[in-house]
């Protein structure tokens, strides 16, 4: 009877030695370990107010709630940000979200959840998401976009405002109601 227990026991140690010779082996084999995100903050930072400046002119200025920096992702994540983009003359912009990102070596900035735009001369925005690119001076995103101001009320789907231009394109699926400019 003794000598069975050692047999089971034994063999027991083979295959858990085994399996874990196996793991190993899988796990490295064609890449990379998978990498866990840092979920703990390198800064944390509450009643954020941030201002990019370019050859002495505001170009955005930003406000959150708190600011979490992660310096290896390369990212400072938002919460209740604010953004206003300086464009031409006395032109503004501001943009708020739920949540936000700076990607710190672009200065771009992302934000998420019930975002909305406002421009200094009357016109809102509305969408789930979007983009602001500190290089290009635009705003885009794919998100449904509700826009309104001066008469009218454009819909669609995906957008690309740049501010540098006053311009801005709705991409696709566009339902428009324009009030007054019919006689």
């Amino acid at each position: 009877m003794k000598i069975l227990k050692y047999v089971v026991i034994s063999i027991i140690l083979v295959l858990a030695i085994t399996a874990a010779g196996f793991l190993y082996i899988w796990s490295y084999k064609g890449g990379k370990p998978f990498k866990i995100p840092k979920i703990i903050p390198d800064l944390k930072i509450a009643e954020v107010h941030l201002t990019r400046s370019v050859a002495g002119r505001t170009e955005w200025e930003l406000k959150a709630t708190s600011a979490d920096y992660f310096r290896e992702e390369g990212v400072t994540r938002l919460e209740s940000p604010v953004v206003t983009v300086y464009g031409n003359g006395d032109k503004r912009i501001e943009l708020r979200g739920d949540e936000g990102k700076v990607f710190n070596d672009t200065n771009d900035v992302a934000l998420s959840g019930n975002v909305n735009i406002v421009t200094s001369d009357g016109y809102t925005f509305q969408s789930d998401s979007l983009r602001y690119s500190s290089g290009k001076k635009v705003v885009t995103t794919e998100s449904k976009v509700f826009v309104k101001g001066k008469g009218m009320e454009v819909e669609g789907v995906g957008m690309v405002a740049d501010i540098g231009r006053d311009r801005v394109i709705v991409k696709k699926g566009v339902r428009a109601v324009l009030e007054g400019t019919l006689k």
